[in-house]
């Protein structure tokens, strides 16, 4: 286990030892300040640490999932996605308060960096 700040750990602490994942889950959300937009810039760079961790780390075929909260670069974020995986879903769990702006993509058959 890797206890830290996401933004300050290396990809080498992060995977260990281990060799390509075949699933990176994120559920990582910021602290929320209550002023939307700096929350939802906070989860966008989460988002973004986490789908580069997956980039770097997805064996061939490999899935993602990362949390994140609908913002004005939500839509970029999405398109980017489709350019790394065969099928890109975002779904709201049916737990989540109607009111909220947090989504989950789902990044399925990780094409790899061609």
């Amino acid at each position: 286990m890797v206890v830290g700040d996401i933004h300050e750990l290396d990809d080498a602490e992060v995977t260990g030892e281990l060799g390509a994942f075949d699933v990176v889950l994120s559920d990582m959300a910021p602290d929320t300040t209550g002023i939307r937009h700096v929350d939802q810039a906070r989860s966008e760079l989460l988002f973004e640490r986490a789908l580069h961790l997956a980039t770097a780390h997805l064996a061939p075929t490999g899935n993602f999932v990362g949390k994140l909260f609908m913002g004005p670069d939500f839509q970029s974020l999405i398109k980017q996605c489709r350019g790394l995986f065969d099928k890109v879903k975002v779904v709201k769990p049916e737990g989540s308060r109607r009111e909220s702006i947090e989504q989950y993509v789902v990044g399925l058959g990780f094409k790899g960096l061609r």
